[in-house]
């Protein structure tokens, strides 16, 4: 049970405050949101029913093939030159046919001329960034065919009718940056996405800092905090800003603690804060700060002839002070964010370096504004138009779907032509098409799910078979900590028994609800340039010209007493071996058993001489990490560029974390195995700790079916899934085991 031991109020709320010549009224004792974004989710869940997969696409009645990348909130303007440099014929800019969307939502716009376009006429509209996890970039759509383009209305914003003159707003800053990476915490917890701000404990304090400007120092502030105890003991959480005590907190056990509390605003500075957190319940205390808000009251005050504010309910005369100008002034209600009204008759009073910008609103519920001058308006960057590709045609048939960055698309398109000639249709998918047409061209992985299923179920028959994800994926989307390639693939996170993980079989459990079973065989090559990429399709091209001698390596690390006993050259032995047996495979002359050979040199080179010998098939069982094998260090990323193989064995790896690819601080065994010069065609590995028993059974069915020469990589690790899931249908194994390299690979 969570309680709050301790916080200081120092000043009652209720006063009045004289600023400048105004009388301010008594204002709320906490920031009110009233609107201004579109919501986080983009894509509504997906159950596995034909009805949760549908297209879409921005703005289809108007044609709208422009994308416009918005990354903050402002007013923007597109020019006539700026669209005809498009592509768009400057005969169909017609100012009244001129029309924006953003997702399902016409935006409301102002034009300079409502007929034919000149080239000094041009559109403004307020654009709102995303406020998503893999990016906060929103997408603006701009359509010349068809209809009446939505205008902005009105608002009379004449001062001279009366009301309540405010010259004060609620302002509300944030701490909140990914900084650590957490995904060993709270692993089966889905409502945190396993980033935090800064992790807290007893043995030093923790600054941070925010910046407060143009502050009322007196009154109250409030503080909004999110945190999670780290440890399953007592918690007490001190909070100083900028040197003294303001709050503390006791809470107990590792779990969300969420509190608000005000706190005297004369410990605010007017500029830079240091807000430190200190746990004092010693020897055992720690937490993580999720994030942390400020509302503190602040000057009606434009930052730069800008300003974004709430207002209040009620009628209510606003005087923003500290504009560069006393003309071009741009007065916006943007609590719709889509059909934002602009208000007209505004008055400018005040001097040169201080001019106030006076407007009148009546409303009922408080409401959001911006206000900008002329000067300050946007101009939009890296707006392009598309060509779509009709992914959402349902005549469209493929076998085989590849996903890939546009980019590499010339070592796409030739993995591509490999496979229509050994018997797959294909179909290229390049993201930006899937994005477009699948989430309104804004970048989020529950996109590659949606377009996945609706081909699944509503693209010709048969339905595809195979998904080749090509792209490295991070667990750092936005890029925070500055590790990404500059092309990256997302990747979808969920809970398993250890660690929150990548999971890239979500995206093909698309038929029945709730189900963990995939339903197409998928696969990642995870490269981030386009030579990683030619290099893999020449290996995949290569393995399937000349397949190696069915020749397999058997590798097991050593027997682990711990309770449960695991003797992993037993498990080899009876589950990897007798299939192949079967099937006229023969050992590599030696086996790589730690129990029989307990010098790890020594397995060193038994491991690379086997593959340079070009054997068929390497399995490991045994202790792993991401990227090595064993404990004792047998085998690990840093022998793979020391092979000289020109025969690329499958590696099938039933063990702990080599295929933790997502991971930009290293690389995991699996990825470099598929990456390097010499190395596998493909490996078999889980994303995350994987339990032994689990992984016992998903080798089983892979074996099994493994030796079918008739069917593909894709084929076998969808066979080891189906046995993991007919003895556990809700075993995480189900979703973080998965292939490197090409599903369809012809194993034979």
């Amino acid at each position: 049970m969570f309680h709050r031991l301790f916080e200081q109020i120092s000043l009652s709320l209720g006063c009045s405050l004289l600023i400048g010549f105004c009388l301010v009224p008594t204002v709320r004792s906490q920031y009110v949101p009233t609107g201004g974004d579109f919501p986080s989710q983009v894509v509504p869940p997906m159950n596995g029913v034909a009805s949760d997969f549908a297209p879409r696409r921005a703005g289809v009645e108007a044609q709208a093939d422009l994308r416009i990348p918005i990354g903050s909130a402002g007013v923007y303007r597109v020019t006539q030159s700026q669209l005809v440099a498009s592509g768009i014929d400057s005969n169909q800019l017609i100012g009244d046919h001129i029309r924006l969307f953003c997702r399902t939502q016409e935006v409301a716009v102002q034009v300079s001329n409502s007929g034919l376009w000149t080239t000094n006429d041009s559109l403004l509209f307020y654009g709102a960034s995303h406020p998503g996890y893999y990016s906060t970039t929103n997408a603006y759509w701009l359509g010349v065919s068809g209809g009446i383009r939505l205008s902005m209305s009105s608002v009379d914003g004449t001062t001279n009718a009366g009301g309540i003159r405010v010259t004060s707003h609620w302002e509300r800053v944030t701490y909140a940056p990914d900084l650590l990476w957490r995904d060993y915490y709270r692993p089966w917890d889905d409502t945190i996405d396993h980033w935090f701000a800064a992790l807290v404990t007893y043995t030093s304090d923790t600054p941070t800092s925010v910046t407060t400007d143009e502050r009322i120092g007196t009154g109250n502030a409030t503080i909004n905090l999110l945190m999670y105890g780290l440890t399953s003991d007592s918690h007490t959480t001190r909070i100083f800003v900028n040197g003294p005590l303001a709050l503390s907190y006791v809470y107990t056990g590792a779990e969300r603690f969420s509190t608000s509390s005000q706190f005297s605003a004369s410990l605010l500075m007017n500029g830079a804060n240091t807000i430190t957190f200190r746990q004092t319940n010693a020897p055992l205390d720690s937490a993580y700060v999720t994030e942390y808000s400020i509302d503190y009251l602040r000057l009606l005050k434009a930052r730069n002839d800008t300003l974004q504010f709430n207002g209040l309910a009620g009628t209510n005369l606003y005087q923003v002070s500290g504009f560069s100008t006393n003309i071009g002034f741009r007065v916006l209600d943007v609590s719709d964010v889509a059909i934002p009204q602009l208000f007209t008759n505004w008055s400018v009073s005040g001097g040169p370096g201080n001019y106030i910008l006076n407007f009148r609103s009546v409303s009922s519920i408080p409401r959001r504004y911006y206000v900008t001058t002329d000067a300050r308006i946007g101009a939009v960057s890296g707006a392009r138009r598309y060509f779509f590709r009709d992914l959402a045609t349902t005549n469209n048939q493929a076998d085989y779907l590849l996903i890939t960055p546009y980019e590499f698309r010339r070592s796409a398109y030739e993995l591509l032509k490999h496979r229509q000639t050994n018997g797959l249709a294909v179909k290229a998918v390049p993201l930006d098409d899937l994005y477009n047409e699948f989430s309104y061209g804004i970048v989020d992985a529950a996109a590659i799910k949606q377009f996945i299923g609706y081909a699944y179920y509503q693209w010709g028959k048969p339905a595809p078979r195979f998904v080749c994800l090509v792209g490295e994926g991070t667990s750092d989307p936005r890029n925070g900590l500055g590790l990404n390639p500059p092309l990256c693939l997302p990747v979808h996170y969920g809970p398993s028994s250890f660690n929150w993980c990548a999971q890239d079989n979500w995206y093909t459990c698309v038929d029945k609800p709730d189900d963990w079973l995939p339903d197409l065989s998928i696969g990642r090559i995870p490269v981030s340039t386009t030579t990683e990429l030619a290099r893999v399709v020449a290996k995949i091209k290569s393995f399937e010209t000349n397949t190696p001698p069915p020749e397999v390596l058997l590798v097991a690390d050593k027997t682990d007493t711990n309770p449960p006993p695991l003797n992993f050259k037993t498990t080899s032995e009876t589950l990897i071996w007798p299939p192949l047996d079967r099937s006229g495979y023969y050992f590599y002359p030696q086996t790589a058993y730690y129990d029989d050979t307990p010098i790890a040199s020594l397995l060193r080179s038994t491991i690379a001489d086997g593959i340079n010998a070009g054997v068929h098939l390497v399995t490991y069982f045994g202790h792993g990490a991401a990227d090595l094998w064993s404990a004792q260090n047998i085998w690990n990323t840093n022998d793979v560029p020391g092979l000289i193989n020109t025969r690329y064995p499958i590696v099938a790896i039933f063990s702990c974390k080599n295929g933790a690819f997502d991971d930009q601080s290293k690389k995991c065994l699996a990825e470099v195995f598929v990456k390097d010069t010499h190395g596998a065609v493909a490996c078999v590995a889980p994303s995350v700790l994987s339990v032994q028993e689990y992984a016992e059974k998903i080798a089983s069915g892979f074996m099994g079916e493994f030796t079918n020469q008739t069917t593909r990589l894709g084929d076998s690790m969808n066979a080891g899934l189906l046995n993991l899931w007919h003895w556990n249908d809700t075993a995480y194994e189900l979703m973080c085991y998965e292939i490197f390299g090409d599903p369809a690979l012809e194993k034979y």
